[in-house]
């Protein structure tokens, strides 16, 4: 009987560990599977453009290999595993007829694979975002290429919801190819297990070895020793002859150190009695060719009569053996797998902020508040969804970027991928503002309102005076139920009060040139209790159970490490103690000092604005609007980063009562426990969430919801770099916010600087929303506030309505 796996402690080190099962280790290897495939770095190796290019191109030639092979009974069976759904669709939308009926034979012969997932992914994609890496082709494609193993190479986690949504459709093996570096595993490699689904379905998973180990199991060193772009004509692919020789001297000296790594393995307690691996070429290991020579030098082992055989075959077909052989015998493990790696999206904030309200700004304007979208909106749709999707796509950068970040060659990079933030970013605003004039161009003069949410909507929508123009409105007038209300004028912005604003429906007031004597107030305020500056440390209302409460809401501090990008020798120590001793020693905290609180009270909340001063930043401001019968805060905070290289991590933090529960959130659309709903020994440094944290205030009670516009990182009971815990920290209620991490040592931006800005809501949830996806709808409402258009006495001419609101 299998074993599940929940919270075991486990250690995690360099050592060798194996789960003592059934099976024999002492069994002399019988044979090793190949899988050759291309890693798939969008960037990285080469600029995104051209590195999108080369993968159609090697898909070409992994079509011909397979196919010459097929056709000629003297070649050797080339077999080839493309491991990205995205680069094959890309091809065939560009092949010719024809050449579509090549793949689809080399599909047909079994030495073409093609596997389900569109690329290699860091688990910030959110539910509606999993559901388009679930739909990357049409169906009937899908059905046609029949995908029936997944994998994701390089990055050291696998999200759950993405590996569930592929078993529903019919995916069933998923192959993990990490990269150690910098990473935590769970179970040396290599290692088969079964993951268990939270509906209790179980996926088969090859936690393979690193994708580019093939080649190193038949040589001692590598061909090339340094990364360099395709275009750079003084370095080529390897040719035929230059590695895997296929001269008996050549084969003998490959075998002995294929029989040395295996006794290594075996030595270290290596349980099966086959070996799994995936070959890469070796011009660069990522972004490189199909080496078609590699089935000369299998066919050549086998004809030599070298033990163990060599198999060049694909992924499904190597899973569904170690299936049959190993499947009853392996162990089972339950929970997310959060990866080691997604911080590094965290050094563009701003980036990082436009692909999230892409998302929302997106969601808005398929509400059904303006009408039926129209046939042509799925397009662009479309367009949005897949550019998030690459965004979060694990390259990022080029193999030197941290270091050399200003080079054209790193910025060409960035250009292209944070394009992949900012261009859904501003689509999908100009999608909701043609959606909006269409619906309302021609209506009455009037303002107009919309929820941006799910759930009602009570608050403050805020209007750009200069749409007034040159008009000094005072006031605005609610037709529907005849009550009137002052502007309240703050910060250049002029604020309507809204209760219970209904989602997608829009309303309609009236601005008006006169003012009010009585404007409406609020009948109640909350308790709040200050610290020694003026700033909340308790707040109280009649209709919460429980007080928002701790010392230091919308904290900000920092991490900084004081002997350069040396620290992450620290990370790397396997022993816990020593890793905390050495990071304590090389690190500092630098909190914020704060000024003096301005507070201003409007009728329905209290403003409190609060400048702080910080060694890495120019200004820094937070925001805290205290709403008084509303169980709600919003929270702004806005800092002016200075340049410094030198990896550092930003924190924005939340206290919550030590009453709370423990926290839950989302990831992928799919609800997970930090701690106690993860694989042991997988990251627990920091999370990458969806868009919530609730944290239960007890049975029937309720809950306060937190949730982030811009930040997609936290961490619980404050900074945890390196710590690596198995459990809850000592203070789980205090929430962390990861504005900013530079930490990453290769390929990220390594010094962003300037203006940045993060927007938090909490507001106490009666639990009437259940499932995640009800919880982020809920909460888009308060953080992207009413959709407002502003509609003149004048009318629009016909010509500018349809051409500039039609969508095409």
């Amino acid at each position: 009987m299998n074993k599940i796996k929940l919270l075991v402690v486990a250690c995690v080190s360099c050592c060798t560990l194996y789960a003592q099962e059934s099976i024999d280790a002492t069994k002399q290897i019988e044979y090793i599977d190949l899988v050759h495939l291309s890693h798939t770095d969008y960037g990285y190796t080469d600029n995104p453009e051209i590195a999108h290019e080369l993968h159609e191109r090697y898909i070409d030639i992994g079509i011909d290999a397979v196919l010459e092979s097929i056709n000629d009974k003297s070649k050797p069976t080339f077999c080839w595993t493309a491991e990205a759904l995205a680069s094959v669709y890309e091809w065939w939308q560009h092949a010719s007829p024809s050449r579509q009926k090549d793949l689809l034979k080399a599909i047909k012969s079994g030495q073409f694979e093609i596997t389900a997932a569109p690329f290699n992914v860091n688990p910030l994609h959110n539910g509606t975002q999993v559901t388009k890496l679930l739909n990357w082709v049409p169906e009937d494609l899908w059905k046609t290429f029949h995908p029936e193993v997944a994998m994701q190479n390089d990055v050291n986690g696998f999200p759950r919801a993405l590996v569930s949504g592929l078993m529903e459709k019919g995916v069933r093996y998923f192959w993990s190819g990490l990269n150690l570096h910098w990473g935590g595993i769970f179970h040396n490699p290599p290692h088969a297990f079964w993951w268990k689904m939270p509906d209790g379905r179980k996926a088969f998973v090859w936690l393979g070895m690193p994708y580019w180990t093939g080649y190193g199991f038949f040589s001692e060193t590598g061909w090339r020793y340094a990364q360099r772009p395709a275009s750079n004509t003084q370095f080529r692919t390897p040719r035929p002859d230059d590695i895997l020789k296929t001269d008996e001297a050549s084969m003998h000296k490959a075998h002995k150190v294929c029989l040395d790594r295996i006794n290594q393995m075996v030595k270290e307690g290596y349980p099966y009695d086959f070996i799994a691996l995936s070959f890469t070429n070796e011009y660069r290991c990522d972004n490189d060719a199909p080496f078609p020579a590699l089935a000369e030098f299998v066919a050549k082992w086998n004809e030599m009569g070298f033990s163990p055989r060599l198999n060049l075959t694909t992924a499904t077909k190597s899973m569904k053996k170690m299936e049959a052989r190993i499947g009853d015998k392996v162990d089972t493990y339950e929970g997310e797998w959060p990866d080691w790696w997604s911080f590094g999206l965290a050094a563009e904030p701003r980036a990082l902020s436009a692909s999230r309200q892409a998302d929302m700004y997106l969601k808005i304007a398929k509400s059904p508040a303006w009408g039926a979208c129209p046939s042509a909106m799925g397009r662009h749709e479309d367009a949005v969804l897949k550019d998030i999707c690459f965004f979060y796509e694990h390259t990022l950068g080029t193999w030197d970027s941290t270091w050399d970040t200003y080079s054209l060659w790193s910025q060409g990079h960035f250009n292209v991928t944070y394009g992949y933030a900012f261009r859904p970013f501003e689509r999908a605003k100009w999608l909701l503002a043609q959606r909006v004039r269409a619906k309302l161009s021609n209506e009455k003069e009037g303002v107009y309102l919309a929820n941006s949410g799910k759930k009602p909507y009570t608050g403050w929508a805020k209007l750009d005076p200069l749409s007034f123009v040159r008009t000094a409105y005072k006031s605005v007038l609610n037709p529907e139920t005849g009550e009137k209300q002052n502007l309240v004028f703050h910060d250049g912005k002029a604020m309507i009060w809204v209760k219970d604003l209904q989602p997608d429906r829009v309303y309609r007031y009236v601005l008006a040139l006169d003012s009010i004597s009585q404007q409406k107030e609020a009948s109640r305020k909350p308790e709040i209790r200050t610290d020694k500056n003026g700033w909340p440390i308790y707040i109280k209302w009649a209709n919460s159970p429980e007080p928002l409460q701790g010392d230091g809401i919308g904290e900000f501090y920092s991490f900084n490490s004081l002997v350069g990008r040396s620290l992450a020798r620290d990370w790397r120590n396997p022993d816990s103690l020593a890793r905390r001793q050495q990071i304590a020693m090389h690190s500092i905290e630098r909190h914020a000092s704060f000024k003096g609180v301005e507070c201003v009270e409007t009728p329905h909340s209290f403003i409190y604005k609060q400048a702080f001063e910080h060694n890495s930043l120019k200004s820094g401001v937070r925001i805290l609007e205290v709403y008084k019968e509303e169980p709600r805060v919003g929270v702004d905070v806005k800092i002016d980063r200075l340049s410094n290289a030198d990896p550092e991590i930003m924190y924005i933090r939340f206290p919550f009562a030590e009453s709370c529960g423990a926290p839950l959130t989302s990831i992928g659309g799919m609800q997970f426990a930090p701690y106690t709903d993860q694989i042991p020994g997988t990251c627990t440094d920091f999370f990458a969430v969806d868009d919530w944290i609730k944290y239960p205030a007890g049975a029937g009670k309720g809950s306060w919801l937190w949730s982030s516009r811009d930040v997609a990182m936290v961490c619980f009971g404050g900074n945890q770099f390196g710590v690596k815990s198995r459990t809850l920290p000592e203070k789980p209620n205090e929430l962390c916010a990861m504005v900013y991490n530079n930490m990453w040592e290769v390929n990220v931006l390594d010094d962003c600087i300037g203006e940045m800005e993060f927007k938090f809501d909490i507001q106490w949830n009666n639990e009437e929303e259940k499932t995640p996806q009800q919880l982020s709808d809920a909460v888009r409402g308060y953080l992207m506030e009413p959709v407002i258009f502003v509609n003149p006495a004048t009318r629009v001419d016909k010509h500018s309505y349809k051409h500039l609101n039609e969508i095409r």
